[in-house]
């Protein structure tokens, strides 16, 4: 998957579908330390 896309699939799947960030790692193949850090650079960028 594309960098962007997984971003955007780990935003979908916690902010609009409600799951735990350990449930979007397990489903996209990453860690869940990886997923904190995507929400984090996403949520940096909206605020600019």
């Amino acid at each position: 998957m594309d960098g962007s896309l997984v971003t955007f699939t780990a935003a979908r799947m916690h902010f609009v579908e409600g799951h735990t960030q350990g449930e979007v790692a397990e489903v996209l193949g990453v860690s869940r330390k990886t997923v904190v850090r995507l929400l984090k650079e996403l949520s940096a960028q909206a605020r600019c």
